[in-house]
């Protein structure tokens, strides 16, 4: 009798253990492949998003343009498997040595330039069908409009363009199949694409969620 208890212990032990097991694999699924957290480290985002802040991003959402977007700085081999093992101390803050943290201005089939005043650099996005896009104050925070995103800035954040040429709308950069074009909100304190050129699509993790 007491040993039919002891192998009905066990069992149901075994049981617990097995759930447990399953539930812990799913979480590290779902945080390696669908969603995650990361930590804002600089200000690049300041103020829709302050340093130190945690973020969610959904890595099955498409990045478009508006959206918060979360990257890789530089090609990351293997970037799951890099994924899996950092996110396996449940660290908000994993991956922050490689991730940066932008808003799409501009997608494939848009085009891209900056224009120069006495005081500072504009930057200028038009769609495929030739409409200018507010890259200033058309995104929205809570419901609200934007309405700190900073118009001008200085040459060194803009480096890319000017080195390439892209000072006009006839000489625009067109962005390509593959590619996004993003900015930091703090456009006076960020290093994006301005200064690096479009990146990639293989190397974005996904987009914040519930951050407009």
């Amino acid at each position: 009798m007491e040993q039919t208890k002891k192998n009905k212990t066990i069992k149901i032990l075994d049981k617990v253990i097995t759930v447990a097991i399953i539930v812990l694999v799913l979480i590290l699924l779902v945080r390696i492949f669908v969603a995650t957290p990361v930590t804002v480290k600089m200000t690049s985002m300041y103020p829709t998003l302050e340093e130190g802040e945690a973020i969610w991003i959904n890595k099955l959402a498409k990045a478009e343009r508006g959206e918060i977007v979360v990257y890789y700085n530089q090609d990351v081999p293997m970037k799951n498997l890099y994924m899996f093992f950092t996110g396996l101390s449940f660290d908000d803050s994993k991956g922050d040595v490689y991730l940066l943290v932008k808003r799409v201005v501009a997608v494939a089939g848009d085009k891209v330039w900056i224009t120069s005043s006495y005081s500072g650099y504009t930057l200028h996005v038009k769609d495929a069908d030739g409409n200018e896009i507010d890259v200033v104050t058309g995104y929205t925070k809570d419901g609200q409009p934007v309405d700190y995103i900073e118009e001008k800035f200085e040459s060194h954040l803009c480096q890319y363009l000017l080195g390439n040429g892209h000072i006009s709308e006839n000489r625009a950069l067109e962005i390509e199949e593959g590619f996004i074009f993003a900015v930091g909100d703090n456009r006076t304190n960020s290093a994006d694409s301005r200064n690096t050129g479009p990146i990639p699509l293989k190397q974005v993790v996904g987009i914040a969620v519930g951050i407009n």
